[in-house]
């Protein structure tokens, strides 16, 4: 019988990232640096999933957040471990974020039922079963399906045998027929312009994120204001452990009488930092507050969180919850 999942903290650098294991077509480096900064926050995310073989531990649920914790220098991350061999992990893979994370694209969906249905288990199981799995239509595994079969009967062999006139019997291969040869397709395209290739799009850098995840506008003043906020979510999460610290020696000997008031300085200097101090985000009424006579940021361009959450509902923002 395979044991029950267990949570426990694995060592980043110990979890195997394999790109066949990678449920999305490509991962959202803004959702990574987003999950990094409320780790650094001090925000909790739930556990990741990793399959074990006992020798190899395979990601196959939180590659975003095993990114964010790795960007954020953090050497652990909470997992919940399930024993399994590589096509336990395959299967697991792909049923990740049908109920939770970052919404799947159709492409996301796509991968996943073709994961579902390479592996022992997944291509025995009907159209319904490999749905409810992935979390897709039954209709969409079906279409999968169907181009699967059909991609594979065209890689085999065509042939047909048949009888000569003198009774012998031969073989014909009926994999061209139909098809038009190059230098006769060639030749119809003779005389004809075809246009010239496109050019290749120019993929910029994406503009980095405010607090909020709103891209950051290119002005060089709010790009440095918006630099120093990694360095002051890092001392808020130095505060935050330092607070953890002290309200651990609260009972022990030769501290009987230090209890929550001694210590909850740390949690008045982390709330003030964050609420009136530390940037979150783009004013509301950017960039016509760089005119003059802004009274939301005073024409800085930026709020803090505390003001940030005092004009939310007047500007149909989503106002922070922050804990100290």
């Amino acid at each position: 019988m395979t044991p029950p999942p267990v949570i426990q903290k694995l060592n980043c650098r110990e979890i195997t990232v394999s790109p066949e294991l990678q449920p999305r077509i490509e991962l959202d480096e803004d959702l990574i640096a987003k999950y990094r900064g409320e780790m650094l926050e001090g925000i909790e995310f739930d556990p990741i999933e990793v399959v074990s073989d006992g020798t190899t531990r395979w990601v196959t649920d939180g590659h975003h957040r095993l990114s964010a914790a790795i960007a954020a220098g953090f050497e652990q991350i909470p997992a919940t471990v399930v024993r399994g061999d590589f096509q336990k992990a395959l299967l697991h893979a792909a049923r990740a974020n049908a109920r939770h994370g970052s919404p799947r694209k159709s492409g996301d969906k796509r991968r996943q039922v073709e994961m579902a249905l390479a592996t022992d288990d997944g291509a025995k199981w009907s159209d319904h079963e490999v749905a409810r799995w992935c979390g897709v239509s039954h209709t969409l595994v079906g279409s999968i399906r169907k181009s699967s079969l059909a991609t594979v009967a065209s890689e085999k062999p065509q042939n047909r045998v048949f009888k000569t006139k003198h009774g012998t019997t031969a073989t014909m291969k009926t994999a061209n027929i139909g098809r038009t040869s190059s230098s006769s397709a060639g030749k119809r395209d003779e005389g004809v312009s075809l246009p010239p290739p496109r050019p290749a799009p120019v993929v910029s850098d994406p503009a980095p994120l405010d607090g909020a995840g709103r891209p950051i506008p290119d002005d060089p003043y709010l790009r440095r204001v918006f630099a120093t906020r990694d360095e002051a979510l890092e001392l808020v999460a130095q505060i935050t452990a330092l607070k953890q610290q002290a309200g651990r020696l609260s009972g022990k000997p030769g501290f009987e009488a230090w209890n929550q008031k001694h210590y909850d300085g740390f949690g008045t200097v982390q709330q003030e930092l964050r609420q009136w101090f530390m940037p979150h985000g783009i004013c509301p009424n950017w960039p016509n507050c760089r005119v003059g006579g802004c009274k939301v940021c005073g024409n800085k361009g930026f709020i803090t969180e505390g003001a940030w959450n005092i004009v939310a509902k007047d500007y149909g923002l989503k106002p922070v919850k922050s804990g100290t």
